[in-house]
């Protein structure tokens, strides 16, 4: 998956734009089991004929939807960049400094950056403020933030 991204996006720059065709909703595992029920009960309401099972299942179907699209719209536009690290040895942990930005006039809530082994704390990103994420791979975090107007 990482070489189709690369071929179609190409290298990375220093700071990252968050743009439609960069940004990928993957499912998680309790993701992938509120999809199958889903599907379970749309197969059981056209099985059965039962009209209040298949009106509850696209109900669900839609808050799926608009869940993901809410994701969606909550990343776009939010600009990443590396910020700072510090020196480390072969085999030793390092921490990454990570820049969030936010351009755009709308909140950005509860943004979450994690890797396969560190998770940082979630930010809440007011119009126009720029946040600091300190990611140590020991999945100790540090947030610093700034509204970009008084920098």
């Amino acid at each position: 998956m990482r070489a189709w991204i690369l071929r179609r996006q190409g290298r990375d720059a220093e700071t990252v734009v968050l743009r439609r065709g960069r940004i990928y909703i993957l499912p998680t595992q309790l993701g992938v089991a509120y999809a199958a029920m889903v599907f379970a009960m749309l197969v059981g309401g056209l099985n059965y004929g039962n009209n209040l099972g298949l009106a509850f299942a696209f109900l669900l179907a839609g808050v799926g939807l608009t869940a993901m699209h809410h994701c969606h719209g909550t990343l776009e536009g939010l600009a990443l960049g590396l910020h700072t690290t510090e020196s480390a040895f072969v085999g030793r942990r390092v921490a990454f400094r990570i820049l969030l930005a936010n351009a755009s006039v709308a909140q950005r809530a509860r943004v979450e950056i994690s890797s396969d082994d560190a998770r940082a704390a979630p930010a809440d990103l007011d119009a126009g403020a720029v946040a600091r994420r300190r990611n140590r791979r020991a999945a100790r975090t540090h947030l610093e933030a700034r509204s970009a107007r008084r920098a």
